[in-house]
């Protein structure tokens, strides 16, 4: 399957149209996800990088960015407040 992919790949096809074709035509071939296909590429073949049609010489990982709130300057907490206001 790994010569089928990187032919499909060479003709230019993406990854995604590479999985769904194996998917539909090539019955006696187990399934691959374009993900799958993606990660063997930079893992391991980087010299078909440039026949994807966003090639970039490394991928970036997506990081979960920290929310951080309104930053209030001199606040007090709410248990310092008199007894008025609560």
């Amino acid at each position: 399957m790994q010569f089928e992919v990187e032919r499909m790949l060479v003709l230019g096809g993406s990854p995604e149209l590479i999985s769904g074709r194996i998917r539909t035509h090539r019955s006696e071939l187990p399934t691959i996800s374009p993900e799958a296909i993606y990660q063997w590429i930079y893992d391991q073949r980087p010299d078909l990088i440039g026949h994807l049609l966003r090639a970039h010489p490394k991928r970036r990982k997506r990081c979960k960015t920290k929310k951080r709130g309104i930053r209030i300057p001199e606040r007090k907490s709410i248990l310092e407040r008199p007894a008025s206001i609560q």
